[in-house]
């Protein structure tokens, strides 16, 4: 099963997945909006290797200046796709 296919039957319609362009295991970036969605601080991305679901989420994220939060996103959800992948 490809990753975009799991995330259209098991999302909730509020949330989006965005592809990672170029990435080796198609992993994508889910997108949340924050005025319908409480979990639209908490970036994640998920992909599929060798059969196997991943997805990594930050989680208790803070910021301390609410007007931050879609840069401080968008800067840790860089860093997520960075990670070395396992499995």
């Amino acid at each position: 099963m490809r990753i975009a296919d799991y995330h259209r039957q098991m999302s909730p319609k509020t949330v989006t997945w965005k592809a990672i362009p170029n990435d080796p295991d198609g992993a994508m970036i889910e997108d949340r909006d924050p005025s319908r969605d409480n979990l639209a601080s908490t970036p994640a991305i998920a992909y599929i290797r060798k059969d196997k679901y991943v997805r990594l989420q930050v989680l208790g994220t803070y910021y301390s200046e609410p007007n931050q939060m879609t840069a401080k996103r968008e800067e840790m959800r860089t860093k997520l796709a960075k990670l070395k992948r396992v499995p």
